[in-house]
């Protein structure tokens, strides 16, 4: 990923682009987990329940899932949005008041023989 910044501070877009893919990866690796784990845990029982109604067997358990299947990348991504959206927001105000300045630490590796 590349951040940009400029007269030593860094963009806005660069903070949107930083928070709205890391909540990303965040919501597809835990609500991902979860949605397996529902998963799982519906096909070795056979039954779920959905909207108050029982489902018995795995081929209904797994036509139970596809909404969530459908829609679980569509809310993750919703969500990154309006979420990165809000602490662009949020930085872009900080920054009429402070700068966000920006400290650039480098480390030496030791080369191992």
């Amino acid at each position: 990923m590349n951040l940009k910044i400029r007269d030593g501070q860094l963009t806005l877009g660069s903070v949107f682009k930083l928070v709205a893919i890391s909540w990303a990866c965040f919501g597809v690796i835990v609500i991902g987990g979860l949605f397996l784990l529902m998963l799982l845990i519906g096909l070795a029982s056979g039954s779920m329940s959905v909207n108050g109604d029982m489902v018995q067997g795995r081929g209904a358990v797994l036509v139970a899932m596809i909404p969530m299947v459908i829609l679980l990348p569509i809310v993750v991504a919703i969500q990154a949005l309006i979420f990165g959206g809000f602490v662009t927001i949020g930085a872009a105000l900080y920054r009429q008041r402070r700068a966000l300045s920006i400290t650039v630490e480098t480390t030496v590796r030791s080369e191992q023989p």
